[in-house]
């Protein structure tokens, strides 16, 4: 890692992970998650409620609503269908709620490829309104990082890594999903990013099911099942949206495909590493889908918070670096 910096005081250092499926910020207390659906606000629009999860910013004269409020709008954007790097600062502004100096550590899947635009875009002052308060944000230094890096980070101060021997953290994205090699003494060895193939895809395959798009054609004359909707209910119960739509019962006819291509691909990937490694760490918010097909074997392990290990690892693996800094 190397930091730029544009001036010397003693700035809060924060971790941002700025994930396709959900934005996550930490500072060393309480992870703060934000659902990254974003919609914006035009004048005379009907504008719901806000909260600390659910944020209206208004920055560069537009205003916009984030998090799981965008559900209740008749249409919203989904980061996951974009490029999340180009919503970095709108994003920097639905995290920070407080006005202040900052350090930042950015996760990105791309670092070497995204790391100069995202220093051009995070550097410097910041002044937006954030849930109707004015907030004056001056990062005075950012670190872009490998997602992931924070995860086995934290894995590894949690004595999760072997001590001798590779490891293989799969980070299940919304958008991606990550494969890292660890050497046992935490030298990276290998990165590589499957674009495109993270649980959006496996939401997209589900909703062209039949048996989801006819009964919600015939019900509620839904044309398109939307895959955002079911990406969210991955996390509860696999019902579409709050109807009494579900596909657990089916689910596996997608989730055992969709896992074992991945198997697959890491050990076309990998081949040469595989008989060094010790230990396949499963971190992202995808890995609620597969932890009951790596239960039992000793050589995979779901990271407890694994939805939120990034952004704390990061943090606490970074917070030295930088302060010396």
């Amino acid at each position: 890692m190397s930091t730029v910096a544009t001036k010397a005081s003693k700035p809060r250092t924060l971790s941002l992970d700025f994930g396709n499926y959900i934005l996550k910020s930490f500072g060393g207390h309480r992870v703060k998650t934000i659902r990254s659906l974003q919609t914006p606000l035009a004048q005379g629009k009907l504008v719901l409620r806000s909260h600390d999860q659910s944020p209206i910013v208004e920055q560069n004269g537009q205003r916009w609503h984030l998090g799981s409020q965008c559900r209740r709008y008749t249409s919203t954007e989904a980061t996951v269908l974009g490029d999340k790097a180009q919503l970095a600062q709108l994003h920097l502004a639905a995290c920070i709620a407080e006005s202040a100096d900052y350090q930042l550590v950015v996760s990105h899947h791309s670092p070497h490829q995204y790391e100069d635009f995202l220093r051009a875009t995070l550097l410097g002052e910041h002044r937006y309104l954030h849930n109707g308060n004015p907030v004056h944000v001056t990062v005075q230094s950012v670190d872009v990082v490998a997602e992931g890096w924070g995860a086995y980070q934290l894995a590894k101060a949690r004595n999760y890594v072997p001590q001798r021997g590779y490891t293989i953290l799969i980070d299940l994205g919304g958008s991606t999903w990550l494969s890292s090699v660890y050497a046992a003494d935490g030298e990276l060895i290998a990165h590589d990013v499957h674009e495109r193939q993270g649980t959006f895809a496996l939401a997209a395959s589900i909703a062209k099911d039949t048996r989801l798009s006819k009964p919600l054609l015939e019900r509620f004359s839904v044309t398109s099942p939307d895959p955002v909707v079911v990406q969210d209910g991955f996390l509860k119960g696999h019902f579409y949206g709050d109807s009494d739509l579900c596909w657990a019962d089916w689910l596996s006819d997608y989730l055992d495909p969709w896992w074992k291509g991945i198997i697959q691909t890491l050990k076309a990937r990998y081949q040469s590493h595989l008989p060094n490694v010790r230990r396949f760490l499963i971190t992202g918010g995808g890995s609620n889908l597969i932890t009951h097909k790596v239960a039992g074997s000793p050589a995979f392990l779901v990271l407890p918070e694994a939805s939120t290990a990034n952004v704390q690892g990061a943090f606490f693996a970074a917070q030295p670096a930088l302060v010396a800094a």
